[in-house]
């Protein structure tokens, strides 16, 4: 699907890029985004960045946003959900965890 909006924002103006994004948007359940961060830990002065997160970008009726990025070998997973989905977020954002860790189990055993 990233190829497919990086070709038609060649082609096309952004007028019907963005309308073809619209009808795109409009069929997303979720969306996923993962951002390879910096490798060594950032600082703003003196002040380290224990936690760096970012917002997936919402477009059309998408209602869950679950977003990845590494920063000096630390990984750090957010969750963004529209509170029209009808469900409580918190117990999402409690089974995504287990799940990576039941992954993670897997992969270090």
């Amino acid at each position: 699907m990233y190829y497919a909006t990086q070709i038609a924002a060649t082609v096309l103006n952004n007028h019907l890029c963005g309308a073809l994004l619209d009808m795109i948007g409009s069929k997303l359940t979720a969306a996923v985004s993962n951002v390879p961060g910096p490798s060594e830990t950032m600082y703003v002065g003196t002040h380290k960045l224990s936690k760096l997160c970012f917002w997936v970008p919402q477009r059309g009726d998408c209602g869950v946003g679950f977003s990845i990025i590494t920063q000096g070998g630390k990984v750090t997973v957010g969750c963004i959900m529209d509170a029209g989905c009808g469900v409580e977020s918190d117990m999402v954002c409690k089974e995504y965890m287990n799940a990576l860790e039941e992954m993670y189990e897997k992969v270090v055993a």
